[in-house]
């Protein structure tokens, strides 16, 4: 028995959405993942059809999983399967709330896939008691993602694929917009892409897709095809609400949360499409029930569903809710204050690098809250939070300077200060030298800068970490050690200092060019050794130089105008 046939005696749904997942995996990852989630979904309920069991049928995934395993009592593996199906199917419907790219996403769907293997052997088992399975399962290859998707889409003209052309068409707008490898990317280019993932989303809309209704709805909405078109995005992301899907119903909370698109403001009617797409594990729906029910907002404040609401999203998956609990858990408000269950989500959150959650936990580790941490791994999670493309400036500012102070305690490390030293010009430059973080920076960077001075001249470092330090302190930070407001303003020194090097090289012999380059690079080292070889001078063999004699400092100036004229 190969895998698609034991889909297809759960049910003809069942195998018809894992057939699509395989298919999916590798070109349409999050449609895979989104997929076999759908497909879990549809397990438990032929489970419970086929067992008679007394469980709701509209319940809320998480609720379908917990029952039937109540009832029917699965191994562990099997249990992990289902719920992982569910977490990595939320992580395909919102790669944005995860921050997550298309190798992550491939990754996930090739798990989800042997988690689907494990459900349906679970399934089949709770169907057909009476039939065991073979030993083993073949794992058949799929059919090549697009071209099986266009011939369905167009030949057959099936809704499913017509839907997730428009997906593909959409991703490679979103794409184009990010600028990928190429950086000169057009705006029509761009709004091409999405004319043609409307398209397909229209023809599907027009067989009943709930989800492509909702898609050219918004497309209609960011005026893909004209201002006169955005009623009719409002129009269709209400109707496709109506039908029970998620994201619409998520956007219609919006829309009424904050009164917009000519609609008034009604907090009551926020919550229940909140609490209609929260049902689907929605992100955001999840996020806006726990604000609302924490402050009253279209209805009774209720402070434990704001709490069981923020625990959903966490136990969901997404970073944010993590994050919201472990501030439950830390100030201890709403429940009873647990560090140990505050640090769990909060490395579940960082380990989803959530900025803020690589912040915190940054933080907490530097004020010796977690034994079992190091300040080096503090270190580490200041580096991811200062480079996160989604952190906001003021974060990023702050993770910056905290990774410089860590950095400036490795006192005798050349290279770690000229490394905290780069990282305080960027961070002053950053805040406009104006603000605290800016003044933290100058007053760290003129404790810094001198002793990387101090290093360069006892030639603690390699010769290449000794001209990195020399370019990092002379180019980028004044006399006094304050970092220079524009970054730009040093590179361009630096710049004419080589093309002034590089036509001096014409003229000189390569013995002078080589004393005269290392003045102009490493000042700061030819000034030490200038300073030592004019002490040996006055100590050994001063009476023996003449005033117009070539300095003995190799500078070859003579030597009254040099080492003589101190």
């Amino acid at each position: 028995m190969n895998d698609l046939e034991l889909a297809r005696l759960i049910s003809g749904e069942v195998g018809e959405n894992f057939t699509l997942a395989k298919e999916a995996a590798e070109e349409y990852p999050g449609y895979c993942l989104v997929t076999l989630r759908g497909m879990c979904k549809l397990i438990c309920l032929r489970i419970i059809e086929a067992r008679n069991l007394a469980i709701p049928k509209a319940g809320e995934l998480d609720t379908l999983i917990r029952e039937v395993c109540d009832r029917t009592n699965p191994d562990s593996q099997t249990k992990n399967a289902l719920h992982k199906l569910r977490c990595l199917g939320n992580k395909g419907a919102h790669p944005e709330e995860n921050k997550l790219g298309n190798a992550e996403l491939s990754d996930f769907a090739r798990s989800a896939l042997r988690y689907a293997i494990t459900a349906l052997k679970f399934a089949h088992t709770q169907i057909h008691p009476n039939s065991p399975l073979p030993a083993e399962i073949v794992s058949t290859a799929a059919e090549f993602g697009v071209k099986s998707l266009c011939y369905r889409a167009t030949i057959q003209e099936e809704v499913e694929p017509q839907y997730w052309l428009g997906k593909h068409f959409l991703s490679k707008a979103a794409s184009l917009g990010s600028g990928g490898e190429d950086q000169f990317i057009f705006p029509h280019e761009i709004h091409e892409e999405l004319k043609k993932a409307n398209y397909w989303f229209r023809l599907a809309a027009n067989q009943g897709h709930a989800a492509a209704l909702y898609e050219h709805g918004k497309l209609l909405i960011d005026q893909v095809d004209g201002e006169e078109y955005v009623a009719m995005g409002v129009n269709n992301i209400f109707r496709a609400a109506n039908e029970g899907n998620s994201d619409a119903n998520a956007d219609v909370g919006h829309i009424y949360y904050h009164g917009a698109h000519d609609q008034p403001q009604d907090f009551v009617e926020a919550r229940k499409h909140f609490e209609i797409a929260a049902a689907e594990d929605h992100p955001s729906a999840l996020t806006m029930l726990g604000v609302m029910y924490l402050r009253g907002e279209g209805g009774p404040a209720n402070l434990l569903a704001a709490f069981e609401y923020t625990k959903k999203s966490a136990e969901a998956g997404y970073p944010t809710g993590q994050m919201n609990m472990f501030v439950h858990y830390w100030n201890g408000e709403i429940v009873e204050k647990d560090s140990i269950k505050a640090l769990d989500w909060l490395n579940k959150a960082a380990d989803q690098n959530l900025p803020e959650a690589l912040f915190m936990l940054a933080e907490i580790i530097q004020a010796g809250l977690v034994p079992e941490k190091t300040q080096e791994d503090a270190e580490g999670l200041l580096s991811k939070c200062m480079s996160s493309s989604n952190a906001e400036h003021s974060l990023r500012s702050k993770a910056a300077f905290q990774y410089a102070r860590l950095l400036s305690r490795h006192s005798d490390q050349l290279q770690s200060l000229t490394g905290a030293a780069d990282i305080l010009q960027r961070c002053y430059e950053a805040e406009k030298g104006e603000g605290e973080v800016a003044q933290a920076c100058l007053e760290l960077a003129q404790s810094v800068v001198p002793q990387i001075k101090g290093l360069i001249r006892s030639r603690r470092g390699t010769a290449e970490e000794i001209v990195v330090a020399e370019n990092i302190t002379n180019y980028y930070f004044d006399p006094s050690g304050k970092p220079i407001p524009k970054r730009s303003v040093g590179f361009d020194k630096q710049r004419q200092t080589m093309r002034e090097m590089s036509e001096a090289q014409k003229h000189l012999s390569p013995e002078l060019y080589q004393r005269r380059l290392m003045e102009k690079m490493t000042p700061t080292l030819h000034a030490q050794i200038k300073r030592a070889n004019a002490l040996k001078v006055v100590s050994t063999s001063r009476s023996k130089i003449g005033r117009n004699d070539p300095c003995p400092c190799n500078s070859g100036k003579k030597f009254k105008l040099c080492c003589g004229n101190n």
